[in-house]
């Protein structure tokens, strides 16, 4: 892993959060609003979990996972500040175009059933799964929220220091074991090609 990391990828805070704690090693994406002509892209295999406040609603989850979105809440910084604690790797990028391979991430992530069908006929029918190993840091960064980072967008740079280097991943540990991502890595493989 790279010592520093400029670039964030934004996502609910729940999500965020249930990567963090491991109940999930997968990023269901569409892409935002503002998203280049074409659409998502994985412009970056490290990046930066941001949390987001937007958009993020009850029904949309899981009930077995209503308690991670008050969690999530509670570890919230106030309004113009960002703590990013957790970094994400991208191990593997699927992109799911037949319904039918959507129902095995059900139980592989917290969104509900009717929230990720929505996220795969949103525009067009399709939709890309991040499968990504995710470490934390031992201590947060805090940061301010720029109007640079405003906007529904997947990617925000976040600057550099004066010897051009981003937040630092120093002692960066991961989430789940090997063992125990391997295990998710083979779930997910079975589960969107059957």
């Amino acid at each position: 892993m790279d010592s520093h990391c400029n670039i964030a990828f934004k996502e609910w805070a729940v999500v965020c959060h249930a990567l963090g704690t491991g109940r999930q090693s997968i990023i269901v994406r569409k892409g935002g609003i503002h998203e280049a002509s074409g659409g998502f892209q994985v412009a970056h295999r490290l990046f930066w979990l941001y949390p987001t406040r937007f958009h993020q609603e009850p029904e949309n989850l899981q009930a077995a996972d209503m308690r991670l979105l008050a969690e999530s809440q509670a570890r919230q910084p106030k309004n113009g500040s960002l703590l990013l604690s957790h970094l994400a790797q991208v191990e593997r990028v699927i992109k799911i175009d037949d319904e039918r391979r959507i129902a095995g991430l059900v139980p592989q992530q917290i969104l509900a059933d009717e929230m990720v069908q929505q996220r795969f006929y949103y525009r067009e029918p399709g939709l890309f799964v991040l499968l990504v190993h995710v470490f934390a840091v031992p201590t947060p960064h805090s940061i301010v929220e720029t109007p640079a980072f405003a906007g529904c967008k997947s990617w925000v740079e976040l600057g550099v220091d004066l010897e051009g280097n981003g937040l630092s991943t120093a002692d960066a540990r991961p989430v789940l074991t090997d063992d125990q991502f391997a295990t998710v890595t083979a779930t997910l493989t079975s589960s969107v090609s059957s």
